[in-house]
Protein backbone atom coordinates (compact mmCIF):
# COMPACT_ATOMS: atom_id res chain seq x y z
CA UNK A 1 0.00 0.00 0.00
CA UNK A 2 2.70 2.64 0.43
CA UNK A 3 4.67 1.86 -2.49
CA UNK A 4 1.00 2.77 -4.22
CA UNK A 5 0.47 6.06 -2.17
CA UNK A 6 4.77 6.85 -3.16
CA UNK A 7 4.21 6.26 -6.79
CA UNK A 8 0.72 7.93 -7.06
CA UNK A 9 2.72 10.90 -5.32
CA UNK A 10 5.33 10.63 -8.03
CA UNK A 11 2.63 10.84 -10.73
CA UNK A 12 1.44 13.90 -9.04
CA UNK A 13 5.08 15.09 -8.19
CA UNK A 14 5.87 14.86 -11.77
CA UNK A 15 2.49 16.22 -13.38
CA UNK A 16 3.08 19.45 -11.51
CA UNK A 17 6.24 20.22 -12.72
CA UNK A 18 5.00 19.94 -16.04
CA UNK A 19 1.88 22.06 -15.57
CA UNK A 20 4.46 24.73 -14.16
CA UNK A 21 7.43 24.28 -16.65
CA UNK A 22 3.97 25.04 -19.29
CA UNK A 23 3.95 21.75 -20.83
CA UNK A 24 0.68 21.50 -22.33
CA UNK A 25 -2.14 18.48 -22.90
CA UNK A 26 -1.91 19.18 -26.95
CA UNK A 27 -2.78 21.35 -29.46
CA UNK A 28 -6.10 22.83 -28.44
CA UNK A 29 -5.11 23.66 -24.78
CA UNK A 30 -1.64 25.23 -26.36
CA UNK A 31 -4.33 27.14 -28.52
CA UNK A 32 -6.86 28.39 -26.08
CA UNK A 33 -3.68 29.63 -24.25
CA UNK A 34 -2.26 31.16 -27.13
CA UNK A 35 -5.57 33.36 -27.42
CA UNK A 36 -5.88 33.76 -24.30
CA UNK A 37 -2.24 35.36 -24.47
CA UNK A 38 -2.97 37.23 -27.37
CA UNK A 39 -5.83 38.97 -26.27
CA UNK A 40 -3.60 39.81 -22.82
CA UNK A 41 -1.36 41.62 -25.65
CA UNK A 42 1.45 38.94 -24.54
CA UNK A 43 2.43 38.00 -28.11
CA UNK A 44 5.48 36.90 -27.29
CA UNK A 45 3.72 34.10 -25.46
CA UNK A 46 0.89 33.64 -28.04
CA UNK A 47 2.79 32.96 -30.68
CA UNK A 48 4.82 30.14 -28.90
CA UNK A 49 1.77 28.63 -28.33
CA UNK A 50 -0.12 29.16 -31.44
CA UNK A 51 3.35 27.77 -33.07
CA UNK A 52 2.98 24.49 -30.93
CA UNK A 53 -0.58 24.15 -31.95
CA UNK A 54 -0.50 25.37 -35.40
CA UNK A 55 2.57 22.77 -35.82
CA UNK A 56 0.14 19.69 -35.12
CA UNK A 57 -2.01 20.78 -37.40
CA UNK A 58 -5.16 22.44 -34.96
CA UNK A 59 -6.67 24.71 -37.56
CA UNK A 60 -7.85 27.72 -35.05
CA UNK A 61 -4.30 28.19 -34.62
CA UNK A 62 -3.33 28.32 -37.98
CA UNK A 63 -5.70 30.68 -38.75
CA UNK A 64 -5.11 32.96 -35.58
CA UNK A 65 -1.48 32.65 -35.76
CA UNK A 66 -1.66 33.55 -39.23
CA UNK A 67 -3.97 36.59 -38.64
CA UNK A 68 -1.15 38.03 -36.23
CA UNK A 69 1.81 37.40 -38.96
CA UNK A 70 -0.05 38.89 -41.52
CA UNK A 71 -0.30 41.91 -39.22
CA UNK A 72 3.00 41.98 -38.90
CA UNK A 73 4.03 41.81 -42.94
CA UNK A 74 5.07 37.74 -42.01
CA UNK A 75 3.06 37.70 -45.48
CA UNK A 76 4.89 34.15 -46.30
CA UNK A 77 4.89 32.25 -43.26
CA UNK A 78 0.57 33.53 -43.08
CA UNK A 79 0.09 32.53 -46.46
CA UNK A 80 1.65 29.61 -45.65
CA UNK A 81 -0.67 29.04 -42.60
CA UNK A 82 -3.69 30.31 -44.08
CA UNK A 83 -3.81 27.50 -46.85
CA UNK A 84 -2.86 24.64 -44.35
CA UNK A 85 -6.27 25.92 -42.40
CA UNK A 86 -7.91 26.25 -45.62
CA UNK A 87 -7.25 23.00 -47.08
CA UNK A 88 -9.28 21.74 -43.70
CA UNK A 89 -11.88 23.78 -44.70
CA UNK A 90 -11.49 27.02 -42.46
CA UNK A 91 -13.73 29.98 -43.85
CA UNK A 92 -11.78 32.13 -41.56
CA UNK A 93 -8.62 30.89 -43.13
CA UNK A 94 -10.31 31.54 -46.65
CA UNK A 95 -11.41 34.74 -46.33
CA UNK A 96 -7.65 35.12 -44.95
CA UNK A 97 -6.38 33.68 -48.31
CA UNK A 98 -8.67 35.70 -50.72
CA UNK A 99 -7.35 39.04 -48.70
CA UNK A 100 -3.65 38.36 -49.07
CA UNK A 101 -4.48 37.80 -52.98
CA UNK A 102 -6.76 40.73 -53.24
CA UNK A 103 -4.43 42.94 -51.80
CA UNK A 104 -1.39 41.55 -52.96
CA UNK A 105 0.58 40.59 -49.95
CA UNK A 106 2.53 37.58 -49.86
CA UNK A 107 1.54 36.42 -53.57
CA UNK A 108 1.01 38.23 -56.68
CA UNK A 109 -2.47 40.27 -56.68
CA UNK A 110 -5.13 37.91 -58.29
CA UNK A 111 -8.47 39.30 -58.15
CA UNK A 112 -9.60 35.63 -59.64
CA UNK A 113 -7.86 33.92 -56.75
CA UNK A 114 -9.28 36.66 -54.53
CA UNK A 115 -13.01 35.93 -55.31
CA UNK A 116 -12.99 32.37 -55.40
CA UNK A 117 -11.47 32.24 -51.92
CA UNK A 118 -13.45 35.04 -50.57
CA UNK A 119 -16.67 33.60 -52.25
CA UNK A 120 -15.91 29.82 -50.73
CA UNK A 121 -15.54 31.89 -47.19
CA UNK A 122 -19.09 33.01 -47.93
CA UNK A 123 -20.88 30.18 -49.14
CA UNK A 124 -20.10 28.66 -45.63
CA UNK A 125 -21.86 31.37 -44.01
CA UNK A 126 -18.87 33.45 -42.59
CA UNK A 127 -20.45 36.57 -41.70
CA UNK A 128 -17.41 38.93 -43.00
CA UNK A 129 -16.65 37.21 -46.20
CA UNK A 130 -20.50 38.18 -47.32
CA UNK A 131 -20.17 41.16 -46.22
CA UNK A 132 -16.86 41.71 -48.14
CA UNK A 133 -18.53 40.67 -51.17
CA UNK A 134 -21.43 42.63 -50.82
CA UNK A 135 -19.23 45.54 -50.22
CA UNK A 136 -17.15 44.61 -53.68
CA UNK A 137 -20.89 44.15 -55.41
CA UNK A 138 -21.52 47.15 -54.51
CA UNK A 139 -17.89 49.30 -55.00
CA UNK A 140 -17.55 46.87 -57.89
CA UNK A 141 -14.17 45.98 -56.38
CA UNK A 142 -12.24 42.58 -56.63
CA UNK A 143 -12.96 42.65 -60.71
CA UNK A 144 -16.55 42.53 -59.90
CA UNK A 145 -18.87 44.90 -61.61
CA UNK A 146 -21.59 46.86 -59.56
CA UNK A 147 -24.47 45.09 -58.83
CA UNK A 148 -26.61 46.35 -56.32
CA UNK A 149 -28.88 43.36 -56.45
CA UNK A 150 -26.50 40.71 -55.02
CA UNK A 151 -24.69 43.06 -52.74
CA UNK A 152 -28.22 43.18 -50.79
CA UNK A 153 -28.36 39.15 -51.13
CA UNK A 154 -25.09 39.05 -49.80
CA UNK A 155 -25.51 41.47 -46.79
CA UNK A 156 -29.48 39.58 -45.87
CA UNK A 157 -27.77 36.55 -45.76
CA UNK A 158 -25.35 37.80 -43.33
CA UNK A 159 -27.65 39.08 -41.19
CA UNK A 160 -29.67 36.23 -41.42
CA UNK A 161 -27.18 33.99 -40.08
CA UNK A 162 -26.91 36.56 -37.11
CA UNK A 163 -23.71 38.58 -38.30
CA UNK A 164 -24.71 41.90 -36.80
CA UNK A 165 -22.67 44.38 -38.75
CA UNK A 166 -23.91 43.25 -41.59
CA UNK A 167 -27.93 43.62 -39.81
CA UNK A 168 -26.32 47.13 -39.24
CA UNK A 169 -25.29 47.94 -42.83
CA UNK A 170 -29.07 47.02 -44.28
CA UNK A 171 -30.49 49.06 -41.37
CA UNK A 172 -28.20 51.49 -40.16
CA UNK A 173 -30.91 53.28 -38.15
CA UNK A 174 -32.24 50.23 -36.47
CA UNK A 175 -35.66 51.75 -37.83
CA UNK A 176 -36.72 48.34 -39.62
CA UNK A 177 -36.87 46.20 -35.92
CA UNK A 178 -38.87 49.21 -34.24
CA UNK A 179 -41.48 49.06 -37.42
CA UNK A 180 -41.55 45.68 -37.16
CA UNK A 181 -42.30 45.68 -33.63
CA UNK A 182 -45.08 48.23 -33.54
CA UNK A 183 -46.46 46.37 -36.83
CA UNK A 184 -46.76 42.84 -34.77
CA UNK A 185 -44.91 41.23 -37.02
Amino acid sequence: MRKEITAVAWIVFVLLVLAAAGVSAGPEEDYEKGRDAYLKDDVVRAMGLLEASAAEGYTPAQVLLAEILDKAEEDGRAFELYTAAAANGSAAAELGLGGMYASGEGVERDYDEARMWITRSAEQGHGPAMVLLAVAYQQGKLGLEVDPDKAKEWLEKAAASGYEPARQRLDPDGEGAARAGSDGE
